[in-house]
């Protein structure tokens, strides 16, 4: 064998080596995620989005990694699937299927139940450690949803804003009016008041983004919380009769959001719900409390590492 053969399969192996080398760099190996069987909550789209947020965590964390997300059995949202659409696009090492695996082969398996950690709440100047429900894991991921989700037109948009989303039938602020010419009178922001229930997922979360006051009840809408930028005041509002304290708190907690809880008898606090004949969910706020939340949260008073109860 001359020279120049030995030469040229000598370069076809360093060939071959580098481009393994190359791909086990980019795909070092799989990673498989499932929710549980029977999961709580699905197919009821705010509880599927947890599942997908939760997994995404492991796509920002392992990007080395094919991350393979077991799309659960049955949901219809509108919502879920543009998110899914755009995820799928923008995040390349993911990969939904319908595809079973067995659950030995799971790397990660989703349980709503089991996602909770230890958190601080706020109420009536006392700190009291509870359990709250944890979206995600990595408070890099929030910050990775927005730089590929949000709309260009609005990331270079940092005047204080007040979106107030209001809701057409369940939930919804009976006073709204009052609220809107009260926060005219105490502050010079612009104040936009909407409506989610006929608006497409980009309009959701951009409205997130674009403002830095959301004021909200207590709903469907708060999942897209992650898509608001960093340390912006979320005003929850609950009713007596619904009040769950540990939930959309842990989205802003684990997203880096302040949040706030507010509307409902704070003696119920830390029960979140009211068993009671009156299961009226409509939601006269007080247009004090709300002021003062807003001028505490302006002026540096409220931590984003505490839920607070007002």
């Amino acid at each position: 064998m001359n020279n120049k053969i030995i030469l040229i399969i000598l370069l076809l192996l360093l060939i071959i080596i580098r481009i393994n080398y190359s791909y086990n760099n980019i795909i070092k190996k799989e990673f498989n995620i499932a929710p549980v069987k029977n999961c709580f909550g699905f197919p009821h789209f705010v509880h599927t989005i947890e599942y997908f947020y939760n997994a995404l965590d492991f796509a920002v964390e392992e990007q080395n990694e094919k991350i393979n997300i077991i799309l659960p059995k049955s949901y219809k949202s509108n919502y879920v699937n543009k998110f899914l659409e755009i995820a799928n696009k923008k995040i390349k090492n993911i990969n939904f299927t319908k595809r079973k695996i067995n659950v030995k082969y799971l790397n990660y398996e989703f349980n709503h139940d089991k996602e909770l950690f230890e958190a601080n709440f706020k109420y009536q100047n006392n700190i009291n450690k509870l359990m709250a429900y944890k979206w995600f894991r990595n408070i890099n991921t929030p910050n990775k949803l927005r730089e590929l989700f949000i709309d260009k037109k609005f990331k270079n948009n940092n005047e204080i804003k007040i979106g107030i989303i209001d809701r057409k039938k369940d939930r919804n602020i009976t006073n709204l009016n009052e609220i809107i010419n009260y926060l005219k009178i105490n502050f010079n922001y612009d104040i936009n008041v909407t409506y989610f229930n006929d608006k497409d997922f980009e309009y959701q979360i951009n409205f997130f983004y674009d403002h830095k006051i959301i004021i909200s009840c207590h709903g469907a809408e708060l999942c897209s919380i992650p898509f608001a930028k960093n340390n912006s005041l979320i005003i929850e509002c609950c009713s007596n009769f619904w009040h769950p304290y540990y939930y959309f708190p842990g989205l802003s907690l684990t997203s880096g959001k302040t949040h706030v809880m507010t509307g409902f008898n704070n003696n119920n606090f830390p029960k979140f719900y009211n068993i009671s004949k009156n299961k009226d969910a409509s939601l006269y706020l007080d247009k004090f409390k709300i002021i003062s939340i807003i001028k505490k949260y302006l002026s540096n008073q409220l931590d984003n590492k505490i839920i607070h109860i007002f």
